[in-house]
């Protein structure tokens, strides 16, 4: 007997609703898979070099200005202008 739970929120109905439905589908192999997926995660984690570098003041004041209208700290934003630049060097 199915018992209509009241506390769901709408977007849980939702999920419940195509749960139910049957659309929803499992993932062959799945711990197999979740495995890879960590393994590739920590690899590219373990992928990072510390670097240093000397930047000018000025430019630096504005790139901390740029990363905190953005709400990320200005090291990830360093990091995704030069893994941008790299993306586009290597085409």
């Amino acid at each position: 007997m199915k018992q209509k739970n009241s506390r769901l929120t709408k977007e849980e109905r939702m999920w419940e609703k195509w749960i139910l439905s049957g659309k929803a589908k499992t993932i062959p192999n799945f711990e197999q898979h979740r495995r890879d997926l960590a393994a590739s995660a920590r690899a590219q984690r373990e992928k990072t070099k510390l670097v240093s570098i000397r930047v000018r003041e000025h430019d630096l004041a504005r790139l901390r200005a740029k990363a905190e209208r953005e709400g990320l700290p200005y090291q990830t934003l360093i990091n995704s202008l030069i893994h941008k630049y790299a993306q586009e060097y290597s085409k």
